[in-house]
């Protein structure tokens, strides 16, 4: 379950509840084993999506992801205002990846297990006719990494860092929807 709020209201802003499957490697099909990330927003949306995991020694790898739409009709004046601002001190506008790498900078990462899962090329997004006119969820992306960070005392914790991009298409244009976060376990 995520529940994202208004920090200032604590009004809902985002609701989103599902389920993470560890799926067996697969004679038939002959798949190995991947992960499956079954979400609903109760808006209207619905996704199915799936990858392959892995484990790695050491930290993550964070790639840039890009927030500028595309499509056409997308010009340079269009998209000044999300490439200039204002934005919130340290946003990188241009890379809002950038805040995941801050928050682990210095950190001893020993282990982080790696989730990718994606609706293409299997799964994908429903949505309600309303959200396919206004709004249409046509993809989604994301990334899950569970780190185990070691302390200078030794002890160790873990955390869990996420990015998500959701393509949504207005009018022909195609808007990254990105959230990420890093949320250490309680």
């Amino acid at each position: 379950m995520q529940n994202v709020a208004d920090a200032t209201t604590r009004a809902a802003l985002h609701v989103e509840n599902g389920m993470w499957l560890d799926v067996p490697a697969t004679t038939d099909p002959k798949s190995a084993a991947t992960v499956v990330r079954q979400s609903v927003i109760p808006h209207g949306d619905s996704l199915l999506a799936q990858g392959t995991p892995l484990i790695v020694q050491g930290g993550p790898t964070i790639a840039p992801v890009s927030p500028l739409p595309t499509g056409p009709g997308v010009d340079q004046q269009y998209t000044t205002p999300y490439r200039t601002g204002p934005f919130p001190p340290g946003f990188d506008a241009q890379n809002p990846n950038a805040a995941l790498q801050a928050a682990i900078q210095g950190q001893h990462i020993t282990q982080t297990i790696v989730l990718p899962v994606s609706t293409t090329p299997s799964g994908g997004i429903l949505n309600i006719p309303f959200v396919t006119t206004n709004a249409n969820a046509s993809q989604l992306d994301a990334i899950f990494w569970i780190e185990t960070v070691k302390e200078p005392s030794g002890a160790s914790f873990v955390q869990l860092q996420y990015t998500q991009t959701v393509i949504l298409n207005f009018e022909g244009i195609q808007w990254p929807h990105i959230t990420l976060a890093t949320l250490l376990k309680q």
